[in-house]
């Protein structure tokens, strides 16, 4: 118990404005400021915060009132807006279309001839022999007599694909693909048969194409009006013929651009429409300014692509702005994820709770590197019908074949500034002709950036958190000339976008980046991952196989680097997941360092 004299000098300290004395982790003596103190007696428990006073609730409860009244507003001015849009015909207006240049790169043509194309080699460098070794394993009750489909000149598969999706799909200068993947063998050939689908893959197999592949196939041939059978009617909503699901809105950005290479060139939306200036699809995520794609809806898209919150904020709004009631194509990227990040009561709103046609009156794909027991169930009783295809492509949440995984000890004690000093020689030797630089000072680190960007390998450093991401980066640029772009949760969704649109370009060769990208995002030739940050513990060992996803893509090669810290230590050490980073080695064949078990 604290003596009357201690009592005393603590309030002496308290009154004058002082603070007290703290030895911090690194035994330095600091002196602190002190609001407020309560002292108890041995025996009483932890201090309690004392009540909020009546005025105090009371001004909490009309911050409370306020803000919700500011969000109120906000919505009625953005469902205005849409129902102005329409009254004003903004669906007769041309949007902004991407350029050949800017979706398919500098050598792209402006225009997508339609005339047969003749046989070339495949632009893409491939890893055949992987390809060829990746067990595939068919289930389900239907499909068992569809082939796979071995080449994308397939006189039976271009019959079933719409002209321009052919073109853009297996032109030189435009997507330059020859043959499909393991899992779009089996999962497109499958889909264009109009079976549902639940299909498992590693990252980097080409999902996207998978699914889009037969989703745009299927409006163009059913000659679906969708979203613009209502031009004259500006009472009506938007109301898509296609609607795709992804966990976070850089997948779905990444979707819609993939839909807008395959849609280059079409003239807009499916002939009978009436439409020929208007973009294909729209992407809605929380995150960001509700108005672009309030314009989009308002303008009528064939695909929305979305993310399970805003998508229930805009079938929820009085009148909905949007209808899915014509949608006959569903597709669930990701869907693990989905469910891992809480989103199955927004998934069931909009499955079971919306507009949404039945599951016998729609086609369904459910596509994702994982399928544990329970998302299988949940598939089979409320998305699927009951006679569906199940693909799986080589062992489910495997890590990908054809990248070199290595792992290496991290230098010191695992800080994160001994995790930078052991990172160094990895991110630097291709830049530095297999010598680590010395760091450079703030003035020259500019130029040695401008001078080296060409000669960077294309790298994502993966950080556990936010800060730590932030601080790497902030490390490479300042001391080692090395200029990064950032994603992660603490930066706004045109400070991401911009950042990866930097990342593609090549304006910066390394992005540093938390789990916020691990997943469905896209980036060609991306040659090396780092993992910074190991996965902590073994539940979420999982985004391991998801970050080094990102490299080895569509059938190229790719490097992966762990850096493992030694020892148990809460929030430091690896050792919780050794066991498992073992197997991930093991399973694809690398070299598993002696330290591991």
């Amino acid at each position: 118990m604290a003596t009357a004299m201690q009592l005393s000098s603590l309030r002496a300290r308290i009154g004058c404005g002082g603070g007290l004395i703290l030895k911090g982790r690194r035994g330095v003596l600091t002196s602190r400021p002190l609001r407020s103190v309560v002292v108890r007696s041995a025996g009483q428990g932890g201090a309690r915060p004392a009540p909020a006073s009546p005025a105090k609730k009371a001004r909490r409860a009309g911050k409370q009132a306020a803000n919700a009244q500011a969000v109120n507003k906000r919505l009625k001015a953005d469902d205005s807006y849409f129902w102005k849009l329409k009254a004003d015909g903004f669906e007769r207006e041309k949007p902004d279309q991407p350029s050949a240049a800017e979706l398919f790169g500098d050598t792209a043509t402006a225009t997508v001839t339609s005339s047969p194309l003749t046989d070339q080699d495949d632009t893409t460098p491939r890893r055949p022999e992987i390809e060829a070794q990746t067990e595939v394993t068919r289930d389900g009750k239907a499909g068992r007599d569809v082939p796979p489909l071995d080449e994308f000149r397939d006189d039976a598969f271009r019959t079933l694909m719409p002209t321009f999706v052919f073109d853009n799909l297996v032109g030189a200068d435009r997507m330059a693909y020859r043959r499909p993947s393991p899992v779009q063998r089996h999962t497109v050939p499958l889909a264009l048969a109009g079976h549902d689908v639940l299909a498992s893959a590693q990252t980097g197999s080409g999902k996207t194409v998978a699914f889009l592949l037969p989703l745009i196939a299927s409006i163009v041939n059913r000659r679906q009006d969708a979203a613009n059978a209502d031009v004259a009617d500006t009472t009506a909503p938007c109301r898509p013929a296609a609607l795709i699901l992804a966990p976070t809105r850089e997948l779905a950005l990444q979707i819609e651009l993939e839909i807008e290479k395959l849609t280059f060139g079409a003239g807009g939306m499916p002939a009978d429409s009436g439409s020929a200036n208007r973009r294909w699809s729209a992407a809605i995520y929380g995150g960001s300014t509700a108005r672009p794609q309030i314009q989009a809806l308002a303008a009528g898209v064939e695909i929305i692509v979305a993310t399970p919150g805003r998508l229930v904020d805009f079938l929820s709004r009085s009148p909905p702005l949007l209808s899915l009631a014509r949608c006959q194509f569903l597709v669930l990227d990701e869907a693990d994820r989905m469910m891992d990040m809480g989103f199955e009561p927004q998934l069931r709103k909009i499955v079971e709770g919306s507009d949404l046609p039945a599951r016998d009156r729609r086609q369904t794909l459910l596509f994702s590197a994982t399928f544990p027991p329970a998302l299988q169930a949940v598939a089979r009783r409320s998305y699927l019908r009951p006679t569906f295809a199940s693909v799986a492509v080589g062992r489910v949440g495997a890590s990908n074949a054809s990248v070199e995984q290595r792992v290496v000890a991290c230098l010191g004690d695992g800080t994160k500034r001994d995790k930078l000093d052991t990172m160094l020689p990895l991110l630097l030797r291709a830049r530095d002709g297999g010598a680590v630089a010395a760091p450079v000072a703030p003035a020259a680190a500019a130029a040695a950036a401008a001078a080296t960007l060409a000669e960077m390998e294309r790298t994502i450093i993966f950080c556990n958190k936010k800060r730590v991401a932030t601080w790497v980066a902030k490390e490479l640029e300042k001391h080692h000339g090395v200029r990064c772009a950032q994603i992660h949760g603490d930066r706004s969704q045109p400070q991401r976008e911009a950042a990866l649109l930097q990342f593609r370009r090549d304006e910066v060769r390394v992005l540093v980046a938390t789990d916020a990208v691990a997943r469905g995002i896209d980036v060609a030739d991306v040659a090396h991952v780092i993992q910074f940050d190991l996965p902590i513990s073994v539940k979420e060992f999982e985004s391991y196989t998801h970050r080094i996803g990102r490299t080895g893509r569509a059938g190229k090669s790719g490097r992966a680097t762990a850096i493992y810290v030694h020892g148990d230590e809460p929030g430091l050490g690896n050792g919780d997941v050794a066991y498992l980073l073992a197997a991930a080695l093991r399973d694809t064949g690398a070299e598993c360092p002696a330290w591991l078990p």
